[in-house]
């Protein structure tokens, strides 16, 4: 599990640093374009690369590869936690035809939405890919 030890000072939130992927930069916002294409269920892979170098970029990637759990209910970062995942889940939200969205939208967490999107539409690229290279 992840340690929170610079981000918390016994029961008050302390300032976060920069390059935690709880801090919310002051230029983010939900709206905020995150890839210029939108996914629409074709060139899965080329999607992905894109979105985890933007994710990474902001220091979010954490959120999708399970690298930041959510916090247990009574930690005081549990709402920074959530404003976070919030942000990220209407990034990827925003980077989908409306098709996909509309496949996705009730997921909880970036980290489930992710794991949907790769199991439905990333095995069927690399069978793809396979049937090309043949």
């Amino acid at each position: 599990m992840r340690s929170y030890s610079m981000a918390v000072q016994g029961s008050r939130i302390a300032q976060v640093e920069p390059t935690d992927p709880l801090f919310v930069h002051p230029s983010d916002n939900p709206a905020q374009p995150l890839v210029s294409n939108v996914f629409n269920g074709d060139s899965f892979d080329n999607w992905k690369r894109s979105v985890e170098i933007a994710l990474s970029a902001r220091h979010k990637l954490a959120f999708i590869n399970g690298k930041c759990p959510k916090p247990e209910a009574n930690s005081p970062l549990v709402t920074l936690w959530q404003r976070n995942n919030a942000m990220v889940l209407s990034w990827l939200l925003n980077s989908l035809s409306e098709n996909v969205r509309n496949s996705v939208l009730y997921f909880d967490t970036a980290e489930e939405l992710w794991k949907d999107l790769e199991g439905r539409f990333g095995q069927s690229n690399k069978a793809r890919l396979f049937q090309v290279q043949k």
